[in-house]
């Protein structure tokens, strides 16, 4: 049996990921996926970074500090380079984007 689910399709660890829709300050940078299995959905393990005003990320002192970790499940590839969070409360982000941090090329295709 195939399936054909784009939600398979994970960024690799290092890639960085940003907010979309009002100007949020901060992103992501993936530092490991846990894939779905039996005992519940993906598991994304995230260091979050400030983001400057040319949306590169930086080292800031954030409301949680310049390095928190955040762990998000259940965000689904909608198009090349953008997820969605199926679980997001309403006061958090919805969709991500990949960003390209000054050259950064992915490792696999």
């Amino acid at each position: 049996m195939t399936t054909n689910h784009v939600s398979r399709f994970f960024p690799v660890p290092g890639t960085f990921l940003r907010p979309v829709g009002r100007i949020y300050w901060f992103c992501y940078e993936v530092m490991h996926i846990a894939a779905a299995d039996a005992e519940g959905p993906d598991h994304w393990t995230m260091r979050r970074w400030g983001l400057n005003g040319e949306l590169q990320p930086y080292q800031d002192e954030g409301p949680r500090g310049g390095s928190a970790m955040q762990y998000l499940t259940s965000l689904e590839r909608i198009a090349p380079g953008v997820w969605k969070d199926n679980d997001a409360a309403s006061y958090e982000p919805i969709y991500y984007r990949q960003i390209d941090v000054g050259g950064q090329k992915e490792l696999f295709a």
